[in-house]
């Protein structure tokens, strides 16, 4: 099993009532990070959030396809007609309008239907509605032959569309980091760009994630973690 060490950058998170032993429903809607690529369904993080808050969430419906874009996701939601409204709503969606070449402009309008979509599922309860950002691709073997930087730069720009709408709508965003034990086996210097690039990140962030009252919290196999 791969163990992570996850770094999380976020706007404090509504949490469960430990009195309260119910069953909670749940919709994650997204792409091919919301359902893991190449990976059994027990395997996302959908289903690993729910199997570790058993008899809390119930397993979550996913509407999620490798490849999909915004407006993908939105014609495919477009079809569905929910019988019930969900006591949670996760989204998760933008790698594919940047993949694909779609710009801002583009991502942000689909994004904002999706938001509203969200917001409705969850009986327009927007404390129940939690947006993930989009994880950079740039820093995985992937993009090996590609222009890292110019990834990055994009995906950071669609993150900031995400991270401003949600702030205007008062929704809960999460940012998560992730380095897992199998990436200790990459070539030194592909571990050191990594870190890097996390310091590199916070330390042109800082100040901003301090006006936005964004949370850093760091969780996993910390005694591994560089000194410096």
């Amino acid at each position: 099993m791969k163990k992570f060490l996850i770094l999380i950058l976020t706007i404090p998170l509504i949490s469960f009532s430990q009195t309260k032993d119910l069953n909670y429903s749940y919709l994650a809607l997204g792409d091919s990070y919301t359902i893991g690529e190449s990976v059994k369904e027990t395997e996302s993080w959908p289903v690993q959030l729910s199997n570790s808050l058993k008899k809390k969430l119930n397993k979550p419906v996913v509407i999620a396809k490798s490849g999909w874009t915004t407006d993908q996701l939105i014609d495919t939601l477009n079809k569905i007609d929910f019988d019930k409204k969900f006591d949670f709503v996760s989204l998760l969606i933008g790698v594919n309008n940047q993949y694909r070449g779609r710009s801002v402009k583009n991502f942000k309008e689909g994004f904002i239907i999706l938001l509203n979509k969200s917001i409705e599922y969850a009986n327009y309860k927007k404390e129940r509605v939690i947006v993930v950002s989009i994880p950079d691709w740039g820093v995985t073997p992937f993009a090996k032959d590609r222009n890292r930087n110019i990834i990055t730069e994009e995906i950071d720009a669609f993150n900031e569309i995400i991270f401003d709408e949600c702030k205007k709508n008062n929704i809960k965003y999460l940012t998560l980091y992730t380095f897992s034990t199998e990436n200790w086996k990459r070539p030194k210097k592909e571990i050191k760009f990594l870190f890097n690039l996390l310091e590199s990140f916070l330390t042109k962030k800082i100040n901003n994630l301090i006006d936005r009252k964004i949370s850093l919290k760091f969780i996993g196999e910390l005694n591994k973690l560089p000194l410096t």
